[in-house]
């Protein structure tokens, strides 16, 4: 005899659930049932589309209150994104946290929330190699660990924050009772730092990750 447990990833990047829907799949599967909850894609790319915020966020923030938020709206510029610092600035980036963390207690409460996953861009990645360093100059000290490059930002709309630091901080919103998965896809993420050719893959930059969402 054997016990299988089911665990699949219920993809939650393009809106907060509400806390019955997610009582509801609880409710609807056995017991042995769990969930891996996928990060609202606002908390990995730092941007998101203004329709897929909560509609009293939206009408706090005046980025406009339609379902649809192509047009933008007042604060929500002419895509009709919303930014991290857009957030932050009204006040609202903590509370969408909370209405995230909220969202999934029931899932917690009854022991069905494995994990929740942040998926980040291809652009999110550790540091780059410091500039005009060849292999034959002397092995410079390292850069801040795992910064986001300026040429591939622009999809996660970083600002240039520490890659590692903002893991962190998202540790640190997310419900200290649930626990996290970090997925990382450029590979620059796994690679060993090459002392010959002077470059910053940073060996580190996984197993940092790691401890970070274990912290």
């Amino acid at each position: 005899p054997f016990l299988l447990s089911v665990c699949p990833e219920t993809n939650q990047s393009y809106g907060i659930p509400p806390p019955e829907r997610v009582q509801g799949w609880c409710s609807a599967t056995p017991d042995n049932f769990t969930f891996a909850f996928k990060a609202f894609g606002l908390f990995c790319s730092r941007s998101v589309s203004s329709a897929m915020l909560p509609l009293h966020i939206r009408n706090r923030l005046g980025a406009g209150g339609n379902a649809g938020g192509g047009g933008g709206g007042g604060g929500g510029g002419a895509s009709g994104h919303v930014s991290k610092t857009q957030l932050e600035a009204a006040g609202l980036w903590s509370e969408c946290w909370d209405l995230f963390n909220a969202a999934l207690l029931p899932a917690a409460a009854q022991r069905k929330l494995r994990c929740v996953v942040f998926q980040f861009h291809v652009g999110f990645v550790p540091a780059a190699p410091p500039p005009n360093h060849s292999a034959g100059e002397s092995t410079p000290a390292a850069p801040p660990l795992l910064t986001v490059s300026d040429s591939t930002s622009k999809a996660c709309s970083t600002g240039g924050d520490s890659s590692l630091a903002y893991i962190l901080h998202c540790r640190r919103m997310l419900d200290s009772r649930f626990a996290m998965a970090v997925e990382l896809r450029d590979r620059a993420w796994f690679d060993e730092f090459d002392e010959e050719a002077g470059s910053y893959g940073t060996g580190q930059g996984a197993p940092a990750a790691a401890a970070a969402t274990a912290s």
